[in-house]
């Protein structure tokens, strides 16, 4: 009786010599291949598991994925993570949150003289406005004067059980820094991707503030002391830096342009039609670690306050 083929390819025991020689090798080649590929995946999630920094595990997986031409699938997943836990809608802040927003209102004004007073409380988000909210009070001083000042808002009157912090940073008082990041853009450049202790005096402030340039729906640029990495697009949301400290926000080819007072850009491919504010205006407390991603710093003189926390 002839044997009966369950599966697509013959028995052994039917195949000649030669046959089953050829078998074999096919086997160990594509055991091989898959377990290459396996260990090349293996060794570069390692490498992002286990860069520098403060990353969630999740955050850093994250990553990895969208430098592999994954974002989708992060989008996905993050889409469904919101559906699944939406923020909440309603409610009161929490007590810690609320005495934050007191402090502010009954903190002492700022003397008149100094010439840069402390700035009009700002609109509020959500009426009625709790007490302090939006009161801006000083963070970093020079010479008596609040050169980086800070508030707390509600974000929307929907979302009333959240507050958002929002800093200001005088802009003549301080000086901007491009840094770039430990792994976007990567690579060596002149300037690092840290802050050695050394160089902390007069900081007030760190961020980071670069686009992924590896990222399959980014594809950011980024230049600094005439090196680039990735490309710098025409019509690219961008920021550029120049010598004095400054910075400038735009499109990329139509309002900026590298010119000889520039230092450094960093802008990613997604466009826009309108140039965005000329500062930024969030910031992270001083930190030496180095950012992942192009990171930014304001400087103040030595003789500035050491920044107190939001």
């Amino acid at each position: 009786m002839a044997r009966r083929r369950l599966l697509p390819w013959r028995h052994r025991s039917d195949l000649t010599p030669p046959q089953r020689r050829r078998r074999g090798l096919a086997f160990r080649s594509t055991l091989a291949v898959c377990l290459l590929g396996a260990g090349t995946v293996g060794w570069s999630v390692g490498d992002a598991l286990a860069y520098p920094g403060d990353d969630s595990t999740a955050a850093r997986l994250a990553g990895w994925a969208r430098e592999h031409e994954l974002g989708f699938v992060v989008d996905e997943l993050e889409n469904l993570q919101y559906e699944m836990d939406p923020p909440r809608v309603g409610g009161s802040l929490p007590s810690e949150s609320l005495a934050r927003m007191r402090a502010a209102a009954v903190a002492p004004p700022v003397a008149a003289h100094s010439g840069l007073p402390l700035r009009a409380p700002m609109r509020p988000l959500v009426t009625p406005a709790l007490p302090g909210e939006g009161v801006w009070r000083a963070l970093v001083s020079a010479h008596g004067r609040p050169i980086v000042q800070g508030a707390y808002v509600r974000p929307d009157a929907a979302h009333t059980s959240y507050e958002a912090a929002v800093a200001w940073i005088s802009a003549k008082d301080a000086r901007f820094e491009l840094h770039p990041g430990l792994r976007e853009p990567g690579g060596s450049f002149a300037v690092p991707p840290s802050i050695p202790k050394g160089r902390r005096t007069g900081l007030v402030a760190t961020w980071n503030g670069g686009f992924k340039i590896t990222d399959g729906g980014s594809r950011g640029g980024f230049h600094l002391a005439g090196k680039t990495a990735g490309e710098l697009r025409d019509g690219a949301a961008s920021e550029v830096f120049y010598r004095d400290g400054s910075i400038r926000v735009g499109v990329w080819g139509r309002e900026l342009r590298m010119t000889r007072t520039s230092s450094g850009c960093a802008s990613a491919s997604t466009s826009w039609s309108t140039a965005a504010g000329s500062s930024p205006t969030s910031t992270t407390t001083p930190s030496g670690a180095p950012p992942t991603r192009a990171g930014c710093t304001w400087r103040a003189p030595a003789s500035a306050s050491p920044p107190r926390a939001m």
